[in-house]
């Protein structure tokens, strides 16, 4: 009986331990939180390079706070210095460490190639970002639709896709304007992305720009060729001169 009754209490503390019900948010209070979750939080922050390993003390304190803020920050999230459970369980996944990184370490020195209004009759516009390696290690799709008459755009959902050691994980931010904003991550998605991309490289788009000297406005126009035809697929206008240094996803 003492054996049954054990086991019982055993495997509730095991689901509520798995599915994060007794677990307390880490955040700023009197006295300080301290302990070895705190101390697991603080080692993965150094791992991506947002605390300085002298600052792995096992205390809740305002050091710790603002690299947990820097963190909500790169991610997307609400930036209150709060460790919920959801963000735990993300900081702790070495994946998701890894891709904290790649976002600091791209951070203003990538190139970022975006279609612009490319796919306005589809409803959603693509980012891709590479690194000094040329190699694609954020992919980005945003949809939106838009209302009448002034044609007023609202982002519905934003899909981000990291790739990091030869495995994709997403990224998912509902109503990312709204209120009610949801962050979704899933880890090691479906390689089919990967078809997804390469799909976008055989597309052979170009950019034109040509001064109007009527408007005197510049008007920059992406063209795309297929069966020795040339489609022109999406117009710019501006006042200034633009310069537009490459030909997204040219190949001869």
């Amino acid at each position: 009986m003492k054996k049954s009754i054990f086991l019982i209490l055993f495997l509730v503390s095991f689901q509520l331990f798995c599915y994060g019900v007794e677990f307390n948010n880490i955040k700023i209070s009197t006295p300080r939180m301290n302990g070895k979750i705190v101390e697991q939080v603080q080692i993965a922050l150094n791992k991506c390079s947002l605390l300085p390993k002298k600052e792995i003390d096992g205390w809740y304190g305002p050091v710790t706070e603002k690299s947990v803020k820097e963190l909500q920050r790169i991610i997307g999230y609400e930036q209150n210095g709060i460790i919920d459970y959801d963000l735990y369980s993300l900081l702790i996944n070495p994946s998701f460490q890894s891709i904290v990184l790649s976002e600091i370490n791209n951070s203003g020195k990538s190139q970022k190639e975006e279609f612009d209004q490319v796919y306005d009759l589809s409803g959603y516009e693509i980012c891709v970002y590479r690194n000094e390696k040329n190699e694609i290690y954020k992919y980005t799709k945003a949809y939106w639709r838009a209302f009448s008459p002034d044609y007023k755009r609202e982002i519905q959902f934003i899909e981000e896709y990291y790739f990091i050691n030869e495995t994709v994980h997403k990224k998912l931010i509902e109503n990312p304007t709204q209120n009610d904003k949801k962050i979704t991550w899933t880890f090691n998605i479906n390689e089919e992305i990967n078809d997804e991309i390469q799909n976008l490289y055989k597309i052979n788009l170009k950019w034109e720009i040509n001064k109007n000297k009527e408007t005197n406005k510049y008007e920059i126009g992406l063209f795309e060729s297929r069966n020795n035809m040339t489609y022109k697929i999406g117009e710019l206008f501006s006042d200034k001169e633009l310069e537009i240094t490459w030909n997204l996803f040219y190949r001869k």
